[in-house]
């Protein structure tokens, strides 16, 4: 399997048809400051079909002094997708990916490289959304994280997966979260505890690129639910969608940011959700912490009155004659007693 950091739109790959002979240009450069591509550094054509490389080394060649490259008389298939990589810093890099076409024999593909960098100081968490509903005992998270990197150098930390892949940015998941799945599960590994579980992109962060973890977990719901999870970025922006027939009531420590509400009917206009915007940004290395418990309803208190309203005057007057009645009562039956024993 190759591990590639390819950069740009990914094609659809499309079913092939015919044989045809093409030639790839292009030229490299390096995006990051201060390092420069020597001439003779080697770059790899590779062609994909089917969605399997053809073969795995690819077809090899090396730039120029100024860092154009080029093959010619490529023996391909329209249908297949071409894109050159180059691996630099210890990390394979790619460039978008072009689909052949039967109209067409040569292709331009142009390649940016980047040094890497491992401070985590490079990545900011600019969005962090969750959508959460209430099931039976637990509730279903769904989270849109949009991360990005300002920096002119690739985002790797110095973990590794369990299966030894490099790691870019982590999500740690409240505690005694389950049930975590992912659109991609090559791209992403769960490490951490059992009980602390934490979600590892193997994505490298590229500068200047959006770059989006979607993912959804489960968390236990007993009479409510406290959420709690560490945030290793700085975070900018948090929201939570809650459909309002979980009757769900969201609460913070006292030390924690608040959130504010407003109606979203955009997400499904059939089922009203309130959404949560998190009232300031949390640091780096922060906490994110909130309580949701469902809203039970209770009878309202007993009327409290004074004796010195009307309403009180009248209540306890009341009181009175019902207390008198039973004394009165109580004294009839003592005096027919009292006379029969007599008799």
């Amino acid at each position: 399997m190759i591990l590639l950091i390819a950069h740009g739109s990914v094609y659809a790959q499309q079913p092939t048809t015919a044989p045809v002979t093409i030639q790839v240009n292009g030229a490299a450069a390096s995006g990051t400051r201060g390092l420069t591509l020597p001439a003779g550094y080697p770059i790899t054509l590779r062609l994909l079909r089917d969605g399997v490389p053809i073969t795995e080394t690819g077809i090899l060649s090396a730039v120029n002094a100024d860092g154009s490259f080029q093959f010619v008389d490529v023996a391909a298939m329209t249908g297949d997708l071409l894109l050159v990589t180059m691996e630099f810093e210890g990390v394979p890099q790619g460039s978008a990916l072009v689909a052949v076409s039967a109209d067409q024999t040569s292709y331009t593909l142009p390649l940016t490289v980047y040094g890497v960098t491992s401070d985590p100081a490079a990545v900011t968490l600019s969005s962090a959304q969750y959508v959460i509903d209430l099931k039976k005992d637990f509730l279903q998270v769904l989270a849109t994280l949009y991360f990005t990197n300002a920096t002119d150098r690739l985002y790797f930390s110095p973990e590794r997966t369990t299966g030894g892949q490099p790691v870019s940015v982590t999500v740690p998941l409240p505690v005694g979260s389950f049930g975590i799945a992912f659109d991609d599960k090559v791209r992403y590994q769960v490490g951490g505890e059992q009980f602390a579980p934490i979600v590892q992109d193997t994505r490298a962060v590229i500068p200047g690129q959006g770059h989006e973890v979607i993912l959804s977990f489960q968390v236990p719901f007993k009479n409510g639910a406290i959420l709690d999870q560490d945030m290793p970025y700085v975070t900018q922006a948090v929201k939570l969608l809650i459909p309002d027939d979980t009757k769900l009531i969201l609460t913070t420590p006292a030390d924690h940011p608040a959130f504010g509400g407003s109606p979203n009917t955009a997400l499904n206009p059939k089922r009203p959700y309130t959404e949560y915007a998190l009232s300031a940004p949390i640091a780096a290395g922060g906490r994110l912490i909130y309580t949701l418990e469902q809203s039970q309803k209770s009878p309202p208190p007993p009327l409290a009155v004074s004796s010195d309203s009307p309403i009180g005057a009248a209540a306890y007057v009341l009181a009175a004659l019902a207390a008198f009645g039973i004394v009165v009562l109580g004294v009839i039956l003592l005096r027919g007693l009292s006379q029969k024993r007599k008799v």
